[in-house]
C-alpha cells in the first residue's frame, strides 16, 4: 500500500468557489521499482552511497510544473517537494521492491479548464542525476538512524533522518570533495588513465562528440524518461489513469517507473456533464481477418502493424495503435467527444447521413530505409508490389470481404 497523502496542497477557500466550480482531490503517485536478489537485496549499481531522481509534471494547463526529488541511500529513501519533505516506505513484492510517494492537488475544475484539460496531455518527466535536484536535495546529509534489523546477525544503519542545513552540508561537502583531491593515485593508475584518455580522443571524431552534446543537451531539458497521460479519457467517467516505463530501457540501478492519477470523484460535475455532453466511442476488437493471398507471417514481414482508423465531424483523423497480423485483435480503443461543444445543426446532419465509417489498415507497407542503395531501393519496391496486391479502394465495398469490425 503506499503511503497515505496528507493535504499537501492547501484546498481552496469556498469563497473563492463560483457557482459551477467542482472541487476535485487529483493525486499523483509515482513508483520508483527495483530488482533485488533472492536475498532481497538490490544490486550493486543501487547500493552505491547516493542516487538521486528528479520528477517534473504538468498537472494542469498553462500552470508551472510541479517538482519533486527523491534521493536513497541503499534500502532507505526521502523525497523533497516544493510542499513537503519525508521519508518513504520501501515495500518488496517478490523479486521487485517499490519506493513510493504521491501528492493530492485539489484542483476547482469549472467549464473553461475543462475545456481546457480535454485536450491536455500530462508529461511526467524523469532524470537521474544530481544536477537536477534542488539544493537542499542535494546537500542535506540527515542523521544516523537504525532501521529493524532484519533476519540476519548484523544490523543495518542508513543515515537518514533530516539533520543539519543545507549550508553546513554544502561546506562539508565541498571540504570532502578538497580532501580526496589530495589524494594522489599511484603511478600505475596514473599510466592507465592516460592510455584511457588517450584512446578516447582518438577514436572520438567531432561528429561523435557533437552528437553526444546533442544527446545530453536533449536528456537535460527533456528528461531521461518521459510519461504521457491524456487526460480527455477522465471525462468519459474514469477516475483512474495509468502509465508505466519499458522495464531496463532508461535507467542504470531503476528498473522501471510506474505512474497513477486518481480522482476522489468524476471530473465533471451533473451540470456540467449534462452541458458539455461527453460520447465514449470504443473500437474493440477485429474478427476474422484475411490470410490470403498474403499469409499473416509476410504481412507482419513486409507491412505495418494492424490499426484502425476513423474521423468524426470534422476532428482531425485517429489512429488506434498498432497490434500485430492476427486472425483476431483486440485494441480495446477509447475516445471520447465533448458532443455539447459541437454544433448542433451539424451534428445531426452527420447523425443521420451515411453510416460512420472505421477503416482498418492492414496492408499499409513499412518504409523502406533511406540507407540502403538506390538500386536495392527499386528491387524492393518491385517486390512489395507484386507480393502484395493493391485494391482499388473504389471496387472496395463490392468485394467480399470476409473480416467484421466488432464493437
Amino acid at each position: 500500500m503506499a503511503d497515505e497523502v496528507a493535504n499537501d496542497i492547501p484546498a481552496p477557500a469556498e469563497d473563492d468557489k463560483g457557482p459551477e466550480e467542482h472541487l476535485v482531490n487529483f493525486t499523483i503517485s509515482v513508483d520508483h521499482v527495483f530488482n533485488v536478489d533472492d536475498e532481497g537485496k538490490l544490486p550493486a549499481e543501487a547500493m552505491k552511497s547516493w542516487q538521486y531522481y528528479h520528477v517534473e509534471y504538468n498537472l494542469q494547463p498553462n500552470k508551472p510544473a510541479a517538482k519533486a526529488d527523491v534521493v536513497m541511500s541503499g534500502m532507505v529513501a526521502k523525497m523533497y517537494s516544493d510542499f513537503d519533505t519525508r521519508l518513504l516506505k520501501t515495500r518488496t513484492d517478490g523479486d521487485k521492491q517499490y519506493v513510493m510517494w504521491s501528492h493530492k492537488h485539489p484542483i476547482n475544475v469549472t467549464k473553461a479548464l475543462l475545456l481546457d484539460m480535454f485536450s491536455h496531455t500530462v508529461n511526467i518527466r524523469f532524470w537521474d542525476t544530481k544536477d537536477k535536484v534542488s539544493v537542499r536535495a542535494k546537500f542535506d546529509r540527515p542523521k544516523v538512524f537504525r532501521l529493524p534489523p532484519p533476519p540476519g546477525p548484523k544490523p543495518v544503519d542508513a543515515r537518514f533522518d533530516g539533520g543539519g542545513t543545507a549550508q553546513s552540508n554544502a561546506r562539508r561537502h565541498l571540504q570532502l570533495e578538497k580532501g580526496m583531491s589530495k589524494v594522489k593515485p599511484s603511478s600505475s593508475e596514473t599510466k592507465t588513465d592516460n592510455k584511457v584518455s588517450s584512446t578516447d580522443l582518438t577514436s572520438t571524431t567531432p561528429t561523435e562528440i557533437r552528437r553526444r552534446k546533442m544527446e545530453k543537451d536533449m536528456v537535460s531539458e527533456c528528461g531521461k524518461c518521459v510519461l504521457s497521460v491524456p487526460l480527455s479519457s477522465l471525462f468519459a467517467g474514469n477516475t483512474v489513469l495509468l502509465a508505466h516505463s519499458e522495464p531496463f530501457q532508461h535507467f542504470t540501478a531503476l528498473k522501471q517507473v510506474i505512474v497513477r492519477i486518481s480522482l476522489n470523484k468524476p471530473l465533471m460535475s451533473l451540470s456540467l456533464s449534462k452541458e458539455l455532453c461527453p460520447m465514449k466511442l470504443n473500437i474493440v476488437k477485429s474478427k476474422n481477418n484475411p490470410n490470403a493471398p498474403v499469409p499473416y507471417k509476410q504481412l507482419s514481414e513486409q507491412c505495418n502493424p494492424v490499426f484502425a482508423r476513423y474521423k468524426f465531424l470534422g476532428e482531425e483523423q485517429v489512429d488506434t495503435e498498432g497490434v500485430p497480423h492476427a486472425k483476431h485483435i483486440t485494441w480495446n480503443h477509447q475516445h471520447v467527444i465533448l458532443l455539447g461543444v459541437l454544433s448542433r445543426t451539424k451534428l445531426e446532419e452527420f447523425l443521420t447521413g451515411p453510416p460512420f465509417e472505421v477503416e482498418l489498415h492492414d496492408r499499409d507497407r513499412r518504409q523502406i530505409s533511406s540507407s540502403l542503395s538506390p538500386r536495392y531501393l527499386i528491387f524492393m519496391v518491385t517486390r512489395n508490389i507484386c507480393s502484395i496486391p493493391v485494391v482499388n479502394r473504389k471496387l472496395w465495398d463490392h468485394l467480399e470481404y470476409p473480416g467484421t469490425l466488432m464493437e
